[in-house]
């Protein structure tokens, strides 16, 4: 009798490995789909957050992450606000081939949801997946959630977790932020500088817009130098500052060493004003690693 238990059980697994294989039985069982996961990509020049929801404007391209596998029936591009599980609406519907451009505007999202598309407020996050319709007919939602008594959670989409795959992503997220204006930073004519890493103070910079460029911010003084003269360079789309490597000084104040130089990144939190900045510094004898920098009015 134990023999032939063992005979069925390995016979079954048998059977089961034939029927799943792809080549062998293009049936797989249900909830499982082969290859239909969509791939959304940013294209290059949108926006990226929303800043003025009148000139929002942006597209990004969504493709099959297995273009080799058969191909879906169609895809509706679908958006949810603020991660509301039941405020999902249908931007585009009936995508039948790909990869396919996909154009958004403040003014369709402010309208999917009854919002006035010039008073979208803060922090409205805007998510934007897609529904399958895959070759056999079976609908795959790109927003999903199941309930547990009073608790209400997000399910992984088509039919498991797709953010495993390198290089997947399956959503596209634009959020409401306050607007740029470089004007901003410069209307009193100076900014506080907090470097507690480096300059271990915090101090007062002269601040200009370059007139061949109102997108660079020019701060004098910089290091508590008088004169001393360093560049940010602000992406108004993307909200990120750029400090390109650059020569301040030849000397500052608490080291040695000459010709100073200072290069980083960051970012803009436009809501508070303030520029957040990851730098390096060094002079020409030694480098002196990362600091977190903090620019404000």
């Amino acid at each position: 009798m134990k023999t032939l238990k063992s005979l069925f059980i390995i016979f079954t697994g048998l059977c089961i490995f034939y029927a799943c294989r792809k080549n062998d039985n293009p049936k797989l069982p249900d909830g499982i789909s082969k290859g239909v996961l969509p791939v959304l990509t940013q294209d290059d020049g949108g926006d990226v957050v929303i800043q003025l929801g009148q000139n929002f404007k942006t597209s990004f391209t969504v493709g099959l992450y297995f273009p080799e596998a058969p191909k879906p029936q169609k895809m509706d591009i679908v958006v949810r606000m603020n991660d509301g599980f039941t405020l999902v609406r249908t931007l585009q519907s009936n995508i039948t081939s790909f990869p396919a451009k996909i154009n958004v505007t403040g003014a369709q999202l402010a309208q999917l949801f009854n919002l006035d598309v010039a008073d979208i407020p803060a922090d409205t996050k805007f998510e934007i997946r897609a529904n399958i319709t895959n070759s056999e007919g079976k609908v795959l939602p790109g927003f999903n959630y199941g309930i547990n008594g009073a608790d209400t959670f997000d399910i992984a989409p088509y039919g498991t977790d797709p953010q495993t795959n390198p290089g997947a992503n399956i959503s596209m997220v634009y959020q409401k932020v306050c607007p740029l204006f470089m004007k901003d930073f410069v209307a009193s004519g100076t900014l506080q500088v907090k470097d507690p890493g480096f300059a271990k103070a915090t101090y007062t910079v002269k601040a200009a817009l370059d007139p061949a460029d109102t997108s660079v911010l020019i701060l004098t003084d910089w290091q508590q130098v008088p004169g001393a003269v360093i560049k940010v360079k602000a992406d108004v789309q993307q909200l990120t500052a750029a400090v390109a490597s650059q020569t301040y000084a030849n000397s500052i104040p608490g080291y040695t060493g000459t010709k100073w130089t200072v290069k980083g990144a960051g970012d803009f939190a436009t809501c508070d004003k303030a520029i957040s900045l990851k730098l390096t510094n060094s002079s020409a004898e030694k480098g002196y690693g990362q600091t977190d920098v903090t620019i404000t009015p």
